[in-house]
Order: C-alpha cells, then structure tokens, then sequence
C-alpha cells in the first residue's frame, strides 16, 4: 500500500490509502480514523477539529491558529504507519 500525504488548502492534510476502492485500504482509513478520535478524546491531539474518512483516504482538519501542520503531521505518521 503506498500512502500520500496532501496537503488541503492551509487547514487539512489528506491521506491517501491508494487509487482504488478495496476493503483493505477502508480497513486503514477506519483504523487511523478511530486513533485519532482516541489521542482526540484524551486531549492529545489539540487543533485537530475533524476528520472525513471516504473509502480510500481521510482527510484531517486542523486549526492553523491552534496548531500547524509540521505539528499535525509529526503526530499523524506513526499512527499512518500502524494502520
């Protein structure tokens, strides 16, 4: 699975799983998904204010006067690599 990081305009990041729908790349996008409702939930991720999973990617939103996405994104890529 190859996994892209893009950028959505100054206040998202965009993590793409693949280019085809397939249940195991949604297995990876639900997966990322509820880890950062649960670092959310215990206030370790400040900033972040949703997420919109789709079936091949997620799209994560932030704050930029809250936190930036240098921030975002450090603590976005472990939980990337585990999903």
């Amino acid at each position: 699975m190859s996994v892209r990081i893009l950028d959505a305009g100054d206040a998202a990041l965009t993590i793409e799983f693949g280019s085809v729908i397939d249940p195991a790349l949604l297995a990876a996008v639900n997966a990322l998904d509820a880890a950062i409702l649960r670092l959310q939930s215990a206030g370790d991720l400040p900033g972040v204010i949703e997420t919109m999973p789709t079936f091949r990617s997620l799209t994560v939103f932030f704050d930029p006067l809250a936190t930036d996405r240098d921030t975002v994104l450090g603590v976005l890529q472990p939980l990337i690599a585990a999903a």
